[in-house]
């Protein structure tokens, strides 16, 4: 018999989430630039880890093992023109925006049928010329759209909480972090309280200009530059609450199945792997921050990247059946009840 757990009846699940949010809005809203920099040292490559072996273990058959070939060919392009960036920019803009946009119209090609499909890929067609012409602004908010991605996965994952008041509760709460705060701090309702916080990393990344110029719009004022930047921080810090936080305590059923896909990182030794190479990235961010922040963007391309052909199959009811482990009695989710239970 197959069913939708009710996880969200998990003691403090609503209270986790909304203090996380009181934790990420402090550090950020007092020091936005030192909760960047710090941040992505410490939980950078780790929540790349914990994140691959989430999507691994829930979603490893979305697409055929071919699918997923092309998918890391591409990206892995992508990864070769972000390695081209210092001395062929032009070439690396260009390849990026074209190599993610394919990546995008494979999965749709994918995930829909018939007109839906045409429709899909024309509007992809139009922001791809869209990208091409405004890359500067194409590259910023592909900055933040990667940070509020984990929306869409709880919005999936919140399918299996069964009482309705408390789906709702829960998916609220998301957009609390992902829509409300950033729209009160971009409209400058907390400017009072806004300060860049840069004394504590200035001895690594000077004033910060080149973290605040990658977050922010072209031409902006300093206060809208420093909103931005806040933005950045919470919305960043938000997404390590979720990988590394939340995500590994709440999705046990996931674990199982990555583990029994890749048994050589059972249990601790994938904590060991994400702690272990954030070590030695860490120790290129101490000699030298905006060389390992550069390594670290490489890097992140496959991460990153993934999310999105995962994310169009999530949106349009690919692949949402709940993984099947050794451990389970009752079988897996199907299809069908995962569906009906989003449109609750």
């Amino acid at each position: 018999m197959t069913q939708v757990l009710d996880t969200g009846r998990r003691p403090g699940v609503l209270t986790l989430s909304l203090l996380g949010i009181a934790g990420a809005l402090t550090v950020s809203l007092s020091a936005p630039l030192a909760t960047t920099v710090i941040g992505l040292a410490l939980f950078g490559i780790l929540h790349h880890v914990l994140e691959l072996r989430y999507i691994t273990g829930r979603f490893g058959t979305l697409f055929s093992l071919e699918g997923w070939v092309l998918l890391l060919a591409l990206i892995s392009g992508i990864v070769l023109c972000r390695t081209t960036a210092p001395w062929a920019p032009d070439f690396s803009r260009i390849g990026e925006i074209s190599l993610g946009y394919l990546v995008i119209g494979y999965a749709l090609v994918r995930v829909l049928r018939g007109g839906r499909r045409v429709i899909a890929v024309s509007i992809v067609a139009a922001l791809a010329a869209l990208s091409f012409h405004w890359s500067t602004w194409h590259f910023i908010v592909l900055t933040h759209l990667h940070n509020v991605i984990p929306l869409f996965f709880w919005w999936e994952w919140s399918r299996r909480i069964t009482d309705p008041l408390r789906r709702r509760a829960f998916r609220a709460i998301h957009l609390l972090w992902v829509v409300a705060i950033p729209t009160l701090i971009l409209a400058g309702a907390l400017d009072g309280v806004l300060t860049a916080g840069s004394q504590l990393v200035a001895p690594v990344v000077g004033d910060g200009s080149s973290i605040i110029e990658s977050t922010s719009i072209p031409d902006a004022s300093p206060i809208v530059d420093l909103r931005f930047l806040t933005i950045f921080a919470f919305e960043q810090t938000m997404h390590y609450v979720t990988w590394v936080g939340m995500m590994p305590t709440l999705t046990p059923r996931e674990t199982r199945a990555f583990e029994q896909r890749v048994p050589a990182l059972r249990g601790w030794r994938t904590w060991l792997l994400g702690l272990g190479l954030a070590g030695l990235l860490g120790l290129v961010f101490i000699s030298d921050y905006l060389q390992g922040r550069s390594l670290y963007g490489t890097i992140a391309s496959y991460h990153a990247y993934l999310e999105y052909p995962v994310l169009l199959g999530v949106v349009f009811g690919a692949g949402t059946s709940q993984p099947m482990d050794a451990h389970s009695t009752s079988g897996t989710a199907s299809v069908e009840t995962a569906t009906a239970a989003t449109r609750r």
